[in-house]
């Protein structure tokens, strides 16, 4: 891949993160952050990608998914 097309591709990839950011912080207003990181577990984010769009570690949400099967 050329350089310039791996620059644009990481300069997407930059932007689409925060849309995503911007995104959580929305829902995140209506939802607690437990109901946010077992709604995008669901919609098929990883344990690490959810962590890192919710600023939490990856332990964090595998504990806030973990509970949430116990209910």
């Amino acid at each position: 891949m050329k350089r310039d097309e791996q620059e644009n591709l990481e300069a997407i990839s930059r932007k689409l993160d925060l849309i995503l950011g911007l995104l959580l912080k929305q829902r995140t207003q209506t939802e607690t952050e437990r109901e946010t990181a077992v709604s995008l577990r669901e919609a098929g984010l990883n344990v690490e990608e959810i962590a890192r769009a919710l600023g939490k570690t990856p332990n964090a949400i595998r504990l806030y998914i973990s509970r949430s099967k116990r209910r």
